[in-house]
């Protein structure tokens, strides 16, 4: 399902979070495409974390800090990207 965003709504972090809570999200056709419409998707993706198995072998690489794993650390880049299509900084 989908619906257009009005040229004179601004979408804030604010509306954004309540958008993404109530399990839609703005979307638009490429980078440089000026129009908004917001997506609610029939089936979502979730995943769930109780129960997670991670494989030794993950835990080992992850023991070894072959990488950094951070989560919730910048938000608002994240969405700076997005908006700027720019996903290779």
């Amino acid at each position: 399902m989908t619906g257009a965003v009005s040229d004179d709504i601004q979408i804030d972090p604010e509306l954004l979070l309540q958008a993404y809570a109530s399990g839609i999200f703005p979307m638009s056709d490429d980078a440089n495409d000026p129009e908004i419409y917001w997506v609610r998707p029939e089936f979502r993706g979730v995943l769930p974390l109780d129960g997670l198995h991670i494989p030794r072998s993950l835990e080992k690489t992850i023991r070894r800090n072959k990488f950094e794993i951070r989560f919730d650390t910048a938000f608002a880049d994240v969405l700076e990207a997005c908006a700027g299509g720019d996903i290779y900084r």
